[in-house]
């Protein structure tokens, strides 16, 4: 069995109940952007989590062959995903979801496209001997250019992948020069922290960034996202740093249990079962029992999954 990095599957067990917990948010509050929670949550779940992606995928020779193994890892699960979804909606133009992936599913799909590119892009800077950072940042501004000219960002998720390939190759780079990074003095990781929590605070559609360009709003998310990087990383690496039961072993489940959550909300919504009209410390209660619920029938799905080998690689991916 491959050597677990006990730290990172720590932080990828924390993200993806986070991850459950900010959609149990969203589903059920009225006026989810005013809650002061999923600010917080929203600022550094994905960035950490395509960080972590980047983190893990990092190698000194890239191979292509990455490209295949991520294909079967990512897109047929995002596949047969988005047809479940439609499945339980009613809705029969899967076409439309599949062109706008924007959907729970559109991590996937977005993470399968991101380590493509960086992959090839450290793969031709290789070749042509030029700094594969210095490639991975000429594209990173020509998504973003490309994600602007276009008419219509949500098609095929350019938007995502554009914003999301930079926290992905911080990510990566960041395990390539980990040892210089361990050197960074604390006061400069506690500032960035601090600097986290404000920005967190006033993220999202707040007063004080009103009427900003949109522009400026993406790149508040990145420095959110980064300054988030600067909180966690270091804290897990420090405190957290050891195989905790259960906890460590969420961390190889995570794609897993991302998707299979979104097909158990998918559900709860189309039946109109999930609640909106509470408030106070009850809606706090079963916003809750909520997450417990739906974290535990997740986990006992990907479970029975796994004990099929077909089923565990067309809807997990493994």
């Amino acid at each position: 069995m491959k050597n677990r990095i006990l730290w990172l599957d720590n932080l990828k067990a924390f993200l993806i109940l986070v991850v459950v917990l900010s959609h149990s948010i969203i589903f059920t509050e009225n006026d989810s952007e005013s809650n002061v929670l999923l600010r917080f949550i929203v600022s550094f779940q994905m960035p950490l989590f395509m960080f972590v992606s980047g983190f893990v995928s990092y190698k000194h020779s890239p191979s292509l062959s990455v490209i295949s193994r991520r294909f079967k890892q990512c897109v047929i699960p995002f596949f047969i995903w988005s047809l479940i979804i439609c499945l339980i909606k009613c809705n029969w133009h899967i076409e439309s979801v599949l062109l706008y992936p924007v959907n729970g599913t559109w991590f996937l799909w977005a993470l399968f496209w991101i380590n493509s590119l960086v992959v090839i892009c450290c793969s031709l800077s290789k070749k042509y001997h030029i700094p594969e950072e210095i490639s991975c940042i000429i594209l990173a501004l020509c998504l973003i250019v490309i994600n602007k000219l276009l008419p219509d960002s949500n098609l095929l998720a350019i938007n995502l992948i554009a914003l999301h390939f930079i926290n992905f190759s911080i990510g990566y780079f960041s395990r390539k020069y980990i040892e210089y990074l361990m050197m960074i003095p604390k006061k400069v990781f506690l500032i960035c922290s601090g600097a986290f929590f404000i920005l967190a605070y006033f993220n999202k559609g707040n007063f004080m960034f009103a009427g900003l360009p949109s522009s400026l709003h993406v790149i508040l998310d990145i420095m959110c996202g980064f300054f988030s990087f600067s909180l966690f990383v270091p804290f897990f690496l420090k405190f957290l740093d050891r195989k905790i039961p259960f906890v460590s072993n969420l961390g190889g489940m995570t794609l897993g249990i991302y998707v299979v959550h979104i097909g158990i909300f998918t559900w709860l919504i189309h039946h109109n079962i999930l609640s909106t009209d509470m408030g106070g410390m009850l809606y706090a209660l079963y916003v809750t029992i909520l997450t417990i619920i739906v974290f535990f029938l997740t986990y006992v799905i990907c479970f029975v999954i796994e004990k099929s080998r077909v089923l565990s690689k067309v809807l997990l991916g493994k």
